[in-house]
């Protein structure tokens, strides 16, 4: 269990690296993705204190989302041609947020997709509890984790109602993987309002801006990163 502390809080101690890893997670979802998709886009927007993170690649298989969520260093991912490989980025978010929301869009026209919460308030009272260091990483996520299969995205969900705004890119490919940082850390919403977050942003990500982003001088947030 103390893995989970290790990365949290050595390998992912700067709060914009948050950003690095759930892009690049997006970048292999379309990557890998067989037969091959097009017109893919990865959306990054906040919403009061939520943070979103939404693509239209493949995702995970549904079969293979619980165990992908509850492992550690089981990644599937090849170095060689996935840019994140080591199966730790996913718990980037930990810190930084009371609640962490996966959900893998696996049939969008039905409305159905998986969810995975990491609860990190409790995961930041039982690392403090005497039993932490008996529990094993997966003993740990089972206590912290809740898993939710067939869920129905149009149901009263206020973190999947989020996804619609994106209506049109979803229905493209049918698929998609929303991560949520649901009420982030005062520190990482400073980190987002630095007079810097814009140009760290541009050579901290894999991928390319749209123009926008690159004339934008704005202080705030952008209500939405393509």
């Amino acid at each position: 269990a103390g893995i989970l502390n290790i990365i949290t809080e050595s390998l992912y101690d700067n709060p914009i690296v948050v950003f690095r890893e759930y892009v690049q997670n997006s970048m292999d979802s379309i990557l890998k993705s067989e037969p091959e998709i097009s017109d893919c886009e990865i959306r990054i927007w906040k919403s009061g204190n939520d943070l979103f993170f939404l693509d239209n690649g493949k995702g995970v298989k549904k079969d293979q989302f619980k165990d992908e969520m509850i492992k550690i260093g089981a990644s599937s991912k090849k170095k060689q041609r996935n840019i994140g490989y080591k199966g730790i980025g996913r718990l980037s978010g930990v810190p930084y947020c009371k609640e962490l929301y996966f959900v893998n869009i696996y049939d969008y026209a039905n409305g159905k997709a998986q969810i995975y919460k990491i609860d990190s308030g409790l995961y930041d009272r039982i690392k403090n509890d005497d039993n932490y260091s008996n529990l094993s990483f997966i003993e740990l996520m089972e206590k912290i984790g809740c898993y939710q299969d067939e869920v129905d995205i149009d149901a009263d969900n206020d973190v999947c109602l989020k996804m619609h705004k994106y209506n049109g890119m979803l229905e493209k490919n049918n698929s998609g993987f929303m991560v949520c940082l649901k009420d982030i850390s005062m520190v990482l919403n400073n980190t987002i309002e630095n007079d810097d977050f814009f140009q760290e942003l541009q050579w901290l990500l894999p991928v390319d801006f749209c123009d926008d982003l690159y004339k934008s001088d704005k202080k705030e947030l952008f209500e939405e990163l393509t």
